[in-house]
């Protein structure tokens, strides 16, 4: 698995076979990216540009561009970077906006990026080089995710709509964060859910309401039973009756 695999269906036990095959010893987890992340290729639409975002860059960044792309475009780009009041080496200023707008100062008329057409991609603050990908520790599992706020990003969820997971050594930011914050439900537990409500929440049978009324039902449940704790078997058996279509179901 250290290579990754496809998740399949049903999630909720292909997710809980993998959790049991970590090592907590070794503070492994699992890292979940879609398979679309692999395909994507940045059109250049510009559109990422014209939003009112907040485009950080570090200070060796500002040290290194700043000068030389006002002495490229003199007057319009004097003023491309912010220093922030409370700047930090990782968060020192932030690339202005067009006057009266949200538009990026770098954004050309044609759409394209000033600093990429002039200078290559390997100039792009990270934030702008790595955009749509981010990534996030979700308190169980690592993810690598892709913001749909990226127009290409539609087209390959239709074509590449699976997840890969991965097993990993936990970063040791987040297993210190694990240690003294661990998730109310376990790690084991949890990725099991966390199967779950993916078989709940893209189930092709129902709308998409109807798919977040069973997920809300569900964790209605998951709820009123917080006081005898929840085993991953109890899930493993609500996956069994999604399956089955027999959700809605009483709930005792």
């Amino acid at each position: 698995m250290n290579n990754g695999v496809r998740l399949q269906y049903p999630y909720v036990e292909h997710l809980h076979h993998l959790t049991s095959l970590l090592d907590p010893e070794a503070h492994q987890t699992l890292m979940i990216e879609p398979e679309l992340k692999a395909e994507f290729q940045c059109s250049g639409c510009g559109e990422c540009c014209q939003r009112p975002w907040s485009v950080t860059v570090s200070e060796n960044y500002y040290n290194q561009w700043a000068e030389t792309l006002k002495a490229h475009a003199p007057g319009r780009l004097d003023q491309a970077f912010q220093v922030y009041d409370n700047a930090t080496p990782q968060r020192y200023a932030n690339i202005n906006r067009k006057p009266g707008t949200h538009e990026c100062i770098f954004l050309e008329d044609d759409r394209r990026c000033f600093i990429q057409k002039h200078y290559g991609e390997e100039a792009l603050s990270r934030v702008c080089r790595t955009y749509p990908r981010y990534e996030q520790w979700q308190g169980v599992f690592f993810g690598r995710f892709m913001a749909t706020g990226c127009p290409d990003i539609a087209d390959l969820l239709v074509q590449f709509p699976h997840l890969q997971v991965q097993r990993i050594q936990m970063p040791v930011l987040h297993w210190r964060e694990a240690e003294k914050n661990p998730h109310p439900l376990g790690q084991n537990v949890a990725l099991t859910w966390l199967g779950l409500s993916l078989d709940l929440a893209f189930h092709e049978g129902y709308t998409a309401t109807q798919n977040l009324l069973r997920i809300n039902q569900v964790l209605k449940w998951l709820f009123s039973r917080r006081h005898q704790g929840v085993r991953a078997d109890h899930l493993l058996q609500l996956g069994a009756e999604e399956r089955a279509r027999r959700l809605p179901f009483q709930e005792g």
